[in-house]
């Protein structure tokens, strides 16, 4: 049988496209021709239309993951107003599969509330399992402490095997530990945090105190360092102020709706820069920490009603406690549509949602991103961290409403405790204070005190 010519491979293909492929400039690699031929072909089987077609189109007309990237590829390029939501969809899912991707996904479920283990986990050294009794029926600590040293200790059991550390509680042990945490790009605070675990692990179940000092020693270093970083985040914060705030946010975000338009609905930067529209949009409506951010799920925690509105609640990880921010904005909830659809037409949203229900929010997939990707994506829009936009809310209300502030930026940031947002409380009350002094001063000045 005779090969077929590339202008043959096309006939199903339309007029446009098999001219923009024929060009005599063109040079198409080997297969091209043969599966956008196979793809157009399909297209008129199935009946579907050109801005949405579906993944059966893409599955009868490349049988491989290889294939499938060859049409993508080909579409992007000759074929810019197809619609290939449906054939990335596909490919993730390829990707998915291949050895070792869902064991580095990460976290696949975002944290919901529940009691701290009656046995120790498996997962953990057997130095810390012997300790977990003494340390889980300790009458000093309260429930919420053991949950929150019971999810440290397991943060630093997960990476003990990429270090050079038996697991004894010695400072060999917390130092290897604290260099690996920061290789992967955890805050000093963080570590602190971690490193702390171990101790009240320790403390609880019997470890000599000498070993144990020499990780509270470290504890304290990681401790001082985090000062440091907070002074930088200061000088971040007020330049961002400077820039305008969230003016200068906004600003950014209708710049990056400009740049979408200007581009392929379906292209992989496309979705790049949808995610980074739809985090900055989420982040001035309700501000999250992005380890909770990378877990949410259409249908549990992001929620999109008859009317076209959408609603966030969540259980937070550091803290199992629930937040959310209710409705969000008008202008969110568009963003959101924007961002599922993928580059597909508009009137197919209420079908995307139903057909994305489980999936993460962020992929469009069953797997999470990398739990830092939120923050990475902002920071590649506006300069700093996701976790700066947190303290740039509690700086607005603080300059807002003192008084009313720090009870307000409690419930908005989802803090659990008095302590957790103990630095923004005392910056409200001096902000406060200052400006009844203030008030005080004028009225003195008035003559409206005195005798």
């Amino acid at each position: 049988m005779a090969r077929l010519t590339a202008k043959e491979h096309l006939l199903a293909a339309p007029a446009a496209v098999r001219r923009a492929m024929l060009d005599p400039e063109v040079h198409l690699t080997p297969g091209v021709a043969a599966v956008v031929g196979r793809f157009f072909q399909a297209l008129k089987d199935f009946g579907d239309p050109f801005d949405n077609p579906s993944a059966q189109v893409f599955t009868a007309a490349a049988k491989s993951e290889s294939t499938l990237a060859t049409l993508l590829r080909a579409l992007a390029t000759y074929a810019p107003m197809v619609s290939t939501a449906a054939g990335r969809d596909l490919r993730r899912a390829y990707y998915a599969q291949r050895p070792g991707k869902k064991a580095a996904s990460g976290r696949t479920t975002t944290a919901t509330p529940s009691k701290p283990a009656s046995a120790a986990p498996s997962t953990w050294p057997l130095e810390w399992q012997l300790m977990f009794l003494g340390f889980r029926t300790s009458s000093s600590l309260k429930p919420s402490s053991l949950k929150r040293h019971i999810a440290s200790i397991d943060r630093c059991a997960a990476i003990l095997a990429d270090t050079d550390a038996d697991g004894t509680l010695t400072f060999y042990t917390a130092y290897c530990l604290a260099e690996r945490f920061r290789e992967i790009g955890i805050k000093h605070r963080t570590i602190a945090g971690y490193l702390g675990g171990l101790v009240s692990l320790g403390k609880h179940g019997d470890a000599p105190n000498a070993d144990l000092n020499g990780i509270r020693m470290l504890v304290k270093y990681h401790l001082e360092l985090a000062e440091m970083e907070e002074k930088e985040k200061v000088a971040r914060i007020e330049s961002l102020m400077g820039k305008g705030g969230y003016e200068f946010i906004a600003g950014i975000t209708g710049d990056l709706r400009d740049r979408l338009a200007g581009m392929p609905g379906h292209a992989a930067q496309a979705h790049v820069v949808r995610q980074q529209i739809a985090l900055l949009a989420l982040h001035m409506n309700k501000p999250a920490r992005t380890g909770d951010v990378s877990g949410w799920r259409l249908g549990k925690e992001l929620i999109r009603h008859t009317d076209g509105t959408w609603e966030l609640e969540w259980f937070q990880e550091k803290n199992a406690a629930e937040t959310g921010a209710g409705r969000l904005w008008d202008e969110v909830s568009e963003i959101l549509d924007l961002l599922i659809l993928a580059g597909g037409p508009d009137r197919f949203v209420n079908l995307r949602y139903h057909e994305l229900l489980g999936k993460n929010w962020l992929t469009l997939g069953d797997l999470n991103p990398d739990r830092k990707l939120p923050s990475q994506r902002i920071k590649e829009a506006i300069g700093v961290p996701s976790h700066d936009l947190r303290t740039l809310a509690a700086e607005y209300l603080r300059l807002a409403d003192p008084k009313r502030a720090p009870d307000i930026i409690q419930t908005h940031l989802g803090h659990q405790t008095l302590k957790a947002g103990e630095s923004y409380r005392i910056s409200c009350e001096s902000d406060a204070a200052a400006k009844d002094w203030l008030n005080l001063k004028q009225d003195i000045a008035l003559g409206k005190l005195g005798p």
